[in-house]
């Protein structure tokens, strides 16, 4: 199992980094408003990349909303009745709180289909560029008086965002005109 990335308080808990594709935040909306003595859960789900792509293509498959949350949900989280210290440290062997088990009650499985998407290639990357970034680079760069290095910069520093897809082609690429 991968490692979890969590923290929170009695009132909220986040799991998944802010830079994760799947991340999901538990937390008293009314605390929030500020309506003192209510409970207002509120459950909100982050998904990027191939995190919105798994769900999206098991929403397509499941074509009900509140049941692909909740088989994602109980995909992505469990908590545990409350053991000692050091006993039963692997997660796998403790129990699942009972309110837990309630809760995601009629979850499945996450299905693992997918579906083609546009191909990704120097064709569609200069597209999208061209219609899509390019008038707002054109912009920066005018602001800017021509002057294309802080553009470049922020090129620079966007790469290091880049996601697995991004990585791969552009590794591909350069391996490939070499």
């Amino acid at each position: 199992r991968r490692k979890i990335y969590a923290k929170g308080s009695e009132e909220w808990i986040v799991f998944g980094s802010p830079q994760s594709d799947v991340r999901l935040r538990i937390y008293n909306k009314a605390l929030e408003k500020g309506f003192k003595g209510e409970k207002w859960v509120r459950f909100e789900y982050q998904l990027r990349n191939d995190g919105l792509d798994r769900f999206l293509n098991h929403l397509l498959h499941c074509d009900d909303l509140g049941q692909a949350f909740k088989d994602f949900v109980s995909e992505s989280v469990r908590f545990l009745k409350k053991v000692p210290d050091k006993v039963n440290a692997n997660a796998h062997r403790v129990e699942t709180a009972k309110w837990w088990n309630s809760f995601v009650s009629g979850a499945g499985m996450i299905t693992e289909f997918s579906r083609p998407g546009v191909q990704y290639n120097m064709t569609a990357l200069t597209k999208y560029l061209s219609q899509q970034v390019g008038p707002s680079m054109a912009t920066y760069i005018h602001a800017y008086e021509g002057d294309t290095e802080k553009l470049l910069d922020l090129a620079v520093y966007a790469g290091q965002r880049m996601n697995a897809k991004q990585k791969h082609f552009s590794e591909e690429f350069i391996s490939g005109n070499r």
